[in-house]
């Protein structure tokens, strides 16, 4: 008698995140079975079954008793268990009260770049987790407002209290003076450049920026010593829409919205 002992290996499954196994069964038990697959695996026995946990090309051979013909099989499990990444969190950012550093923070996410959109906090790029606060953010202790993304995905927007986190002081110039006025000559604008008018705040420094939806600085101006009244041309975006003009003295700060068609 040649005939080979009959053998099919056939597997209760794929594998899932939640069962993490399967069972393999050979056929009927009485004979020995040895079974070989993924990352070395390798058992024997005589019941015909065996639990596997990794995916992948399985073998059984087994061998007849009586005229020791041996006969084999394989089979694939399968592996369908997909892990989603967990979900992006802002976390409170670091802060330093005296240089205004900030840094930001995050938990979670698929690992790829994070945007970040900050108004008030100059930094390199949208991707910079790093940055520096406005000089007259700073000095009035204002609540930054902290947006993150992740390709298509969205986090939370948090707050961030610079008032509770450094205390209430202010500089002894935010309570006398004249109010700081700015105006600008043409809102919206189709023009590349956006011109403005400002009063209030003779011989002091300024600082003029424009800054796009995203944070990104676009346009930079600096005076050393304003005149009774200060007119400039800033730089806008090239692309139409929502742009922030920010100036900043010793002791004022405004942001106006400009828009570009």
């Amino acid at each position: 008698n040649t005939t080979p002992p009959a053998v099919n290996l056939t597997s209760s499954g794929s594998l899932t995140c939640s069962p993490s196994n399967v069972t393999l069964n050979a056929g009927s038990s009485g004979l020995s079975y040895r079974f070989t697959g993924p990352s070395g695996f390798d058992q024997t026995n005589q019941t015909g079954t065996v639990n596997v946990s990794t995916a992948g090309l399985y073998s059984v051979v087994t061998m007849s008793p009586t005229n020791g013909c041996s006969a084999g099989a394989s089979a694939t499990v399968q592996q369908s268990c997909v892990v989603l990444p967990t979900p992006l969190v802002l976390l409170t950012p670091t802060y330093d009260c005296q240089t205004g550093a900030i840094t930001f923070n995050t938990n979670g996410g698929d690992g790829s770049p994070v945007s970040f959109i900050v108004p008030g906090v100059t930094r390199t790029s949208s991707t910079a987790a790093s940055g520096t606060v406005e000089a007259g953010v700073r000095q009035d202790r204002k609540t930054l407002t902290i947006s993150a993304a992740q390709g298509s995905i969205t986090a939370a927007p948090i707050t961030f209290d610079l008032r509770a986190v450094c205390g209430s002081i202010r500089v002894a110039t935010d309570e006398v003076g004249a109010e700081l006025e700015v105006s600008v000559l043409g809102n919206p604008t189709q023009a590349e450049t956006v011109e403005i008018e400002i009063r209030g705040v003779a011989g002091q420094p300024l600082r003029l920026t424009t800054r796009s939806a995203s944070g990104m600085i676009v346009g930079e101006v600096s005076v050393k010593q304003a005149e009774a009244v200060e007119r400039h041309a800033l730089r806008l975006g090239n692309t139409p829409g929502l742009y922030l003009l920010n100036v900043t003295s010793d002791d004022q700060m405004k942001t106006v919205k400009v828009i570009k068609y």
